[in-house]
């Protein structure tokens, strides 16, 4: 589970890329907001020094890349 967090660099999944975006707990889930909508085009590649992993696994939870938003269960987002 990650803490609330502005700013936080985070890993997309198991790829080497990331993005940035501000984090909420809640409840016990994670909401990511990214900054700019997220492919697997736009990236920072190879990731930065991220400070946050989001996973997509067991459980996808709620996904719109193209909107930069991301609600999963709160074990799928950890701190770096």
């Amino acid at each position: 589970m990650a803490k609330s967090h502005m700013g936080a660099v985070v890993k997309y999944c198991g790829h080497n890329g990331s993005f940035i975006a501000d984090i909420w707990e809640v409840g016990n889930t994670n909401v990511v907001h990214a900054s700019r909508p997220v492919s697997m085009e736009n990236l920072d590649r190879p990731a930065l020094e991220c400070t946050h992993h989001l996973y997509d696994f067991p459980k996808p939870g709620f996904w719109k890349p193209h909107h930069g938003i991301f609600v999963v269960p709160a074990k799928q987002v950890t701190e770096l």
